[in-house]
């Protein structure tokens, strides 16, 4: 297989991802593990606080794909990787209308759409440290293309990655990140308007999207207005916590009792 044919999609958005740490992965079980899991994300320390969940924060970002984009940056980041002087790399690969734009999110989960809540365990000693809650970020396993051995300059495929799937493993695969897209953004309006002194509008989203992007928005026209309601729904209900705020330090301001 030519592999500089995996990097050529523009309508994707090429990641690697080294697996030095866990020793090159001689025997296979961390490859094997990662094609049916899905990747644990980066979550801070064992995931038991927020941390940065970026997937930038935890592979490496190749470009967008083009016919050059192996030539150009692929093939000495996969034969050279950094990480720990990886040589067995994982490639990822997301839709790039699905990758929020730079500087969106606060706290930097520029990619949500493409992760889901489950336990991944990266290899046998480490199990006893994610057996408890919270449930980590993985990248689902949908968008690993697949894996590069620098040792024996060989690819070795992920039979769930979306390109090699049926129309109906396609479909379930995006139907999960358009679910979590969504989620996501009322995520940020709630969490931003109610949780902050900042303000954050859908409107706001779409005028970042079209600066920042140049891409088509994965969302239509009703999805949009469902997304106005409900940031008009939080923003009534931040109202009623200033006046309810404001009512209470008036009270103790004047030494009022209600009574």
């Amino acid at each position: 297989m030519d592999i500089s044919k995996i990097f050529e999609d523009e309508n994707l958005k090429y990641y690697i991802h080294g697996t030095g740490r866990s020793g090159n992965d001689t025997d296979n079980s961390i490859t094997t593990s990662i094609f049916k899991n899905g990747l644990l994300l980066d979550t801070g320390s064992y995931g038991y606080n927020e941390g940065s969940k970026n997937i930038g924060s935890t592979s490496y970002p190749i470009g967008f794909g083009s016919p050059d984009l192996y030539r150009e940056s692929a093939h000495d980041a996969l034969n050279h990787n950094r990480h720990l002087e990886s040589k067995r790399t994982i490639i990822i690969a997301l839709p790039k209308n699905y990758i929020f734009p730079d500087y969106f999110c606060f706290n930097d989960m520029k990619e949500a759409a493409f992760t889901e809540k489950k336990a991944f365990y990266i290899s046998n000693d480490d199990k006893e440290l994610f057996t408890e809650p919270p449930l980590y970020d993985v990248l689902m396993s949908e968008f690993i293309v697949g894996a590069y051995d620098a040792i024996t300059q060989t690819f070795i495929p992920n039979e769930n990655y979306f390109k090699n799937s049926n129309k109906n493993g396609r479909e379930s695969a995006f139907k999960k990140v358009h679910e979590n897209y969504l989620h996501y953004l009322k995520q940020q309006i709630y969490n931003v308007n109610i949780n902050s002194d900042f303000s954050f509008t859908i409107d706001d989203y779409l005028a970042l999207f079209n600066e920042k992007s140049k891409y088509k928005m994965p969302l239509s026209a009703e999805e949009i207005q469902e997304l106005k309601t409900y940031e008009q729904e939080v923003l009534r209900q931040k109202e009623q916590q200033s006046a309810s705020s404001q009512s209470t330090q008036e009270e103790d301001f004047f030494g009022w009792d209600g009574m």
